[in-house]
């Protein structure tokens, strides 16, 4: 990745919200 932004953390955690989203659904 050549840019280095806060937008690679947003997306991270948005990530890993919806991952747990998931889970927490199932």
């Amino acid at each position: 990745m050549a840019w280095k932004t806060p937008k690679i953390v947003e997306v991270a955690v948005g990530m890993e919200i919806n991952m747990y989203a998931c889970a927490a659904r199932k």
